[in-house]
């Protein structure tokens, strides 16, 4: 059975040291950084409220797996001058000086041992453990930052690239709730 964890309550219930030692279990040799991410950067992020991990566990009677992951933030977004950005949806983003906040997705990850193609659910869970903080404080705008070949999944999930060139190395997108 497919369930998402929170790290923070695991980590009070288990213990960090435990923790720490089944988030090295997740493996992503596609990406490298986002492996790193969750071996060494998820709980001292969700530690200091920078960031919130959320941990997709199969669970059998033997153990748990974990699928894939996803870590929420918020950030502050500058939309530059020459953004590909349609007029509309920048009205619709209610920029101030070309600024506004937004909901991060900051990673979004699965595990190497995951045949499925599990991308389209992953957003739509980002989206859903977003939605409640939409409702209570408001700011309809979501980011990510991908590197190029996933400009195009984005999209196809109703993302918009903000800009045209990189930093370092990724391309930010934005969608609205």
């Amino acid at each position: 059975m497919r369930t998402i964890v929170r790290l923070s309550p695991l980590i009070e219930s288990e213990g960090e040291s435990k923790v720490q030692e089944f988030l090295r279990t997740f493996k992503c040799s596609r990406d490298s950084d986002l492996e790193m991410f969750l071996h060494d950067r998820a709980i001292f992020y969700e530690k200091r409220d920078r960031a919130r991990t959320y941990l997709i566990v199969d669970s059998d009677d033997e153990h748990d797996t974990i699928v894939a992951y996803i870590s929420l933030a918020i950030t502050h977004l500058t939309v530059c001058e020459d953004t590909p950005l349609s007029k509309t949806i920048r009205k619709r983003m209610d920029l101030h000086d070309n600024m506004t906040n937004a909901y991060l997705i900051g990673q979004l990850a699965k595990d190497d041992r995951v045949e499925e193609h599990i991308g389209h659910e992953l957003i739509k869970m980002a989206i859903n453990l977003i939605r409640p903080g939409f409702e209570m404080f408001g700011c309809r705008i979501i980011c990510i930052d991908c590197k190029k070949p996933l400009i195009e999944f984005y999209k196809r999930e109703g993302f918009f690239r903000i800009s045209t060139e990189p930093v370092d190395g990724l391309y930010r997108m934005v969608c609205l709730i």
